[in-house]
């Protein structure tokens, strides 16, 4: 009898104790994702798992204090695996699918990405799907498990960690020290500029920069218009489009074949400006090239 008031009194001051460290690990959680501007059903989705990793904390502690037969926690666990297996396999793979996106962070919110043939800007990531904003303007929901099984190309690029990244392979005496790549060092000359445009190349006017959307594709041109034509016309739409995008689209020609292909390169800070101007920017080249003075000539 001693014995069981004794562990009436264990259960209840390890519950609390159970809870004040749930109550934690929610702040903790709320506090993280904040910082990395994931949404609200992302918040709530870690919120309802961490209770009830919890709540199965308590009731496994109940079971071991006052001697539950195993073969009932046995029992009970297989019913409620089955009853949970059967009911939710589909929604729970969708779950782990988000919660690794949310973890690995192959994009995150206001990223511009290409999901196999869905281009645009993430707006949401839940635990179930994912939100993108087409270049068009049309808002998609892909699932979680859809993308994890997909080919993700992410344009908008982290300056300092793709300094990282692409200095892994180099030796020690070839590296730029990240420390020093801001205003004041460049000031204070700690920058080897030659070593910084090696590895940035067309990113080293950025490296002061936190990212950068580098947003490419490519542009067909039919083979009867003269080259130098097609380059004074692209060059005079990049140039007009320098203002909006903040920075000049560059191009270049990339396949001579049955017609000629450039690839041509928006940088932008704000990916909203990349989804607003992309359409206008397409015509204007289109109307440049094949106005009706052009196709007289």
């Amino acid at each position: 009898m001693a014995s069981d008031v004794a562990n009436v009194f264990i259960f209840i001051g390890l519950t609390f104790t159970f809870l004040i460290i749930v109550r934690i690990l929610v702040y903790v959680v709320n506090h993280s994702m904040r910082l990395q501007r994931l949404s609200a059903n992302v918040l709530n989705g870690l919120r309802v798992g961490i209770r009830i990793l919890g709540f199965i904390a308590i009731i496994l502690l109940l079971f071991t204090l006052f001697e539950v037969p195993s073969s009932a926690l046995i029992s009970i666990s297989s019913v409620g695996g089955i009853f949970i297996g059967f009911a939710s396999s589909e929604v729970m793979a969708q779950i782990v699918s988000g919660l690794y996106l949310i973890s690995a962070r192959p994009f995150g919110i206001h990223d511009f990405v290409k999901i196999d043939d869905v281009s645009g800007m993430v707006m949401e990531i839940n635990l179930s799907h994912t939100i993108i904003q087409q270049i068009d303007g049309n808002i998609v929901k892909i699932p979680n498990k859809t993308i994890l099984d997909s080919k993700i190309k992410n344009y908008t690029i982290k300056v300092p960690s793709e300094i990282e990244k692409r200095q892994i392979h180099l030796k020690r005496s070839e590296k730029v020290k990240l420390k020093h790549i801001n205003p004041e060092g460049a000031r204070k000359g700690k920058i080897d500029w030659n070593k910084l445009r090696l590895i940035l190349d067309d990113l080293t006017e950025f490296a002061f920069e936190e990212e950068i959307t580098r947003f490419v594709f490519d542009f067909e041109v039919d083979l009867d218009i003269p080259p130098e034509v097609v380059k004074e016309k692209i060059e005079d739409v990049c140039s007009n489009y320098e203002p909006v995008f903040e920075h000049k689209p560059q191009y270049k020609l990339i396949d001579l074949s049955a017609r000629a292909t450039f690839e041509i390169v928006i940088y932008c800070f704000s990916p909203f400006i990349i989804i607003h101007n992309y359409d206008s920017f397409l015509l204007d080249i289109s109307n440049a090239l094949y106005s009706k003075e052009e196709v007289d000539k």
